[in-house]
């Protein structure tokens, strides 16, 4: 928590928060609970409304149940209290506006994520990496899909046509 010069964050508060967090950003997939971690963050954002960190939580346990849009509101809500965070945040809204459909905006926070890691030196923080990582790839998906994809439909429409013909073929030799 960068709660710097904050008095008010009791022990209880940082466990909670550490909680959260590793439930939304765990490596593992499988040792995730976002629904919990919003549950935390939700919580912990009731005692401290302008806590970018815990914004920003919240958005990463809505992006990870899927709730793109309450994603990119806690996001941008984090980024506008403190626009100097690590690249994540903008690593995150990339994967959201992806899964929304908008590509441009996609690659827009992608590049400011890319910017916002060198401007602070967050090379080597494992979740920045994990999300850079993983939006990567996301927003590289589209492109792949299409090229795997479309030789896969070519194949199954020339199959199925094959088997009409086939189809069509033994009826006509039954008639006869």
């Amino acid at each position: 928590i960068r709660d710097r010069g904050k008095t008010d964050v009791t022990p209880q508060r940082k466990v909670e928060y550490q909680l959260a967090r590793a439930l939304a950003t765990c490596p593992l997939p499988q040792f995730r609970d976002a629904e919990r971690s919003i549950k935390y963050s939700k919580g912990l954002l009731q005692l401290d409304p302008k806590s970018s960190d815990y914004w920003k939580l919240l958005g990463v346990g809505q992006y990870r149940v899927g709730k793109w849009h309450e994603a990119i509101e806690a996001l941008e809500k984090s980024d506008q209290i403190n626009d100097r965070g690590d690249g994540s945040s903008y690593y995150l809204l990339a994967m959201a506006y992806w899964h929304q459909g908008d590509m441009g905006k996609a690659h827009q926070c992608y590049q400011r994520g890319v910017s916002q890691e060198k401007n602070v030196g967050s090379g080597f923080n494992l979740n920045v990496i994990n999300f850079r990582q993983e939006a990567k790839q996301l927003l590289d998906i589209e492109g792949k899909q299409k090229q795997i994809q479309q030789p896969e439909l070519e194949s199954e429409i020339e199959q199925s046509g094959k088997e009409a013909e086939q189809s069509s073929v033994e009826e006509a030799q039954e008639k006869r």
